[in-house]
């Protein structure tokens, strides 16, 4: 499997299958959801699967079987280790072929089995074959460059870089605040009108980030920026003060700093 679709058409084939329950259904939509695309790797615990689905361990264990009994998986266990499934296609029942499984008739209903799983389960297991397919649509239409977390910093509005938007994230990681695409789109949206305090988007970004602010404000901008400015107002030596420095250190004027002090009151 090397995309989400494959992930989404195995869990289909684990759900129509013929011999398929309810908890085999939820506990393969817990492999799938764990089963890393570029690793291949899949080993969530018994415990784990038995914590996200609320049931019992002996509950995901008897799924587990199930899984292995129609082929949909087989399992790796070393003595100490967590197992480590491999997701395979189930095996189609005989004289049927895998896209025409006989649907369940009232003369056959599923075993007592069939409903271990929970109504939580089983809302847990379409819940997470609902996300697959959504990762589905993010995944295969996203841009190259489009970000883990779902910002799309490539094509950022009013004029702000791709760098000043990620140092705003990394910003927010480091003060340990999530941040929602919605408050992350209206950060923008504020930075976006820093030239009304004489700002532009990407100086906003970078003066909020050294402030140590969770969020953009243009009003504390305005503020740090003013009171910045009068810090550096201070005392400044003029081109004739420069000058009559430079006299003194000559030894051609020994009554130079009392000038400058003067002029400077």
């Amino acid at each position: 499997m090397r995309k989400i679709s494959d992930k989404l058409e195995w869990q289909m084939r684990v759900i129509e299958h013929p011999e398929s329950t309810h908890i085999s259904i939820c506990v393969a939509a817990i492999l799938a959801n764990s089963l890393n695309l570029k690793t291949q790797q899949c080993n969530p615990s018994i415990n784990t699967m038995s914590v996200r689905l609320k049931c019992h361990i002996k509950t995901v264990r008897r799924g587990i079987v199930l899984l292995e009994k129609i082929g949909a998986i087989r399992r790796f266990s070393e003595e100490g280790k967590v197992n480590s499934f491999e997701l395979t296609q189930p095996r189609a029942v005989s004289g049927l072929t895998p896209d025409s499984h006989a649907p369940r008739t009232p003369e056959s209903p599923r075993t007592p089995e069939s409903h271990q799983g929970t109504p939580e389960s089983i809302s847990g297991s379409l819940l997470l074959i609902d996300e697959t397919m959504k990762l589905n649509g993010r995944e295969e239409c996203s841009s190259p460059h489009k970000q883990k977390n779902g910002y799309d910093l490539d094509s950022m509005p009013n004029g702000i870089s791709r760098e000043a938007a990620q140092g705003f994230i990394d910003h927010r990681k480091l003060l340990k605040a999530p941040l929602t695409h919605r408050a992350f789109n209206q950060a923008m949206e504020i930075a976006g009108r820093a030239k009304e305090i004489g700002l532009t988007p990407d100086q906003a970004i970078d003066e909020t980030v050294q402030a140590g602010w969770k969020g953009i404000n243009l009003s504390w901008l305005e503020n740090r920026i003013k009171k910045t400015q009068n810090n550096n107002s201070g005392f400044k030596r003029s081109a004739e003060d420069e000058k009559e420095i430079q006299d003194w250190i000559n030894g051609t004027d020994d009554n130079v700093i009392e000038g400058i002090f003067s002029r400077a009151n």
